[in-house]
C-alpha cells in the first residue's frame, strides 16, 4: 500500500469517483446521494490536506465450480479482460469484482500480477442465479498465459478463471 499527497483530480481518482456514484444511485434513494465536484477548489481550504490510497491488489485462490460459483475470463481484440462471475449457488454472495488479481504463469507456478486499479472496497451482493461483469485493462499487460482470482464471501471463498491467452 501507498499513501502519497494527491490533488484527487488523476484519471484513477475520477474513475474511483465515477464508479462509487453510480452505485450510490443504485443502492440509494436520489436525495441520498452528494458528492462534492472534482475540482481543486471544492477541497481547497488551509485545514484541509488531502491523500491517495494505493493498493496493490493480489490474492489467493481455490478453485470451486463444484460449488456453482464461476468466474470466466473473456479477452477482446481490444486488449481488455472481462470478467463474468455467475452464481449457480443456492444462496446469495458476496463480491467485488474491481478487487480481482491477475496472475501470470511462469513456468509451472502462477506469478501474481502487480496493478495500481483503485477500487472501492464495498461489498456487492449477486442472487442465486445472477451474474456480474466487470472490464480489466490489459494494456501494460506484457503477452504470455494468464488467470483471474476473485475473493467472494460464500463458500468457498475464493473462484478462478480458467488460464487464457493475451497476445
Amino acid at each position: 500500500m501507498e499513501i502519497r499527497p494527491d490533488d484527487l483530480t488523476g484519471p484513477e481518482i475520477a474513475e474511483l469517483l465515477r464508479e462509487h456514484l453510480r452505485n450510490m444511485f443504485l443502492h440509494s434513494p436520489p436525495e441520498s446521494v452528494h458528492a462534492l465536484p472534482l475540482t481543486r477548489s471544492s477541497f481547497d481550504f488551509p485545514a484541509v490536506r488531502l491523500r491517495a490510497l494505493l493498493a496493490i491488489v493480489v490474492a489467493a485462490c481455490v478453485a470451486c465450480a463444484a460449488q456453482g460459483v464461476t468466474l470466466t475470463a473473456t479477452v477482446s481484440q481490444q486488449r481488455s479482460l472481462e470478467l463474468s462471475l455467475r452464481n449457480g449457488s443456492a444462496q446469495v454472495i458476496g463480491y467485488n469484482l474491481c478487487a480481482s488479481s491477475l496472475e501470470r504463469r511462469s513456468g509451472d507456478r502462477w506469478q501474481p500480477v502487480a496493478s495500481q486499479r483503485i477500487c472501492t472496497m464495498e461489498l456487492r451482493s449477486l442472487a442465486p442465479g445472477g451474474e456480474a461483469r466487470y472490464r480489466v485493462s490489459l494494456e501494460s499487460v506484457p503477452p504470455g498465459e494468464y488467470r483471474a482470482r476473485a475473493r467472494i464471501d460464500g463458500n468457498p471463498p475464493e473462484v478462478a478463471t480458467d488460464p487464457f491467452i493475451v497476445r
